[in-house]
């Protein structure tokens, strides 16, 4: 029978992006669980496509380091790796001081406020016990300060460092304990910043992105 002529025809590579956003999330949040079992005709049954866009989405979560796969065996998620936590944090530190130096200028009174409200809410989420609330609520304080930097290669490396550090914070760190420390250090930021203060701004953004105290003894390569 025809089809009716207001029919919206589906971009192929808009499901393929709304596939892959999903599944990230998921992954991210850890509701799909490290090294638990990908099905491409399963999930594409779930989704109501077919299996060309999972697949498509699942080699971009691959690329990412989300995904893993052996020929003809198996596609799983990524494993959380504690050591990577090690290897992370010194490259975004000094990716986030870097966009520091580069937003100060452009900081205005309504991103301060940005700021402030950030981090009360991060405050309010560690108070909760809410550890995921928390992490997101970290990276929102952040992103104020590294969209005023107006960097899209920075933009980019920070995005992509700030999701791989969510899902193993989010697996391994208890953020009650070291989320309180890292409020406080943005509250002092958010000072300097308004005082006008590069030095104490770039010291504090430095200590607040020293990588967490990882017991050697506690090291796996995979949850």
């Amino acid at each position: 029978m025809p089809l009716p002529s207001e029919l919206v025809r589906v971009d192929k590579e808009a499901a393929r992006e709304i596939i892959y956003r999903q599944l990230k999330t998921l992954i991210l949040d850890l509701t799909l669980e490290p090294l638990e079992v990908l099905r491409d005709g399963e999930l594409a049954l779930r989704l109501g496509v077919s299996r060309t866009p999972v697949r498509e989405a699942l080699r971009k979560l691959e690329d990412e380091g989300f995904v893993q796969s052996r020929r003809n065996q198996w596609t799983r998620v990524s494993g959380v790796e504690l050591r990577r936590a090690r290897e992370i944090y010194p490259v975004a530190q000094s990716l986030h001081v870097t966009a520091l130096r580069l937003a100060f200028p452009n900081v205005t009174r309504t991103d301060i406020k940005a700021l402030r409200a950030a981090n009360d809410a991060m405050r309010e989420a560690i108070r909760n016990q809410h550890a995921a609330d928390a992490l997101r609520l970290d990276a929102d304080f952040h992103r104020v300060i590294v969209g005023r930097a107006r960097n899209p290669v920075l933009l980019h490396l920070v995005t992509s460092l700030t999701e791989k550090l969510y899902r193993i914070e989010l697996a391994h760190f208890s953020h009650a304990q070291s989320g309180t420390a890292s409020v406080e250090e943005h509250r002092v930021l958010i000072r300097a910043i308004q005082a006008g203060n590069l030095n104490e701004a770039v010291e504090q953004m430095t200590a607040n992105w020293e990588c967490p105290h990882v017991d050697d003894a506690s090291m796996h390569d995979e949850q």
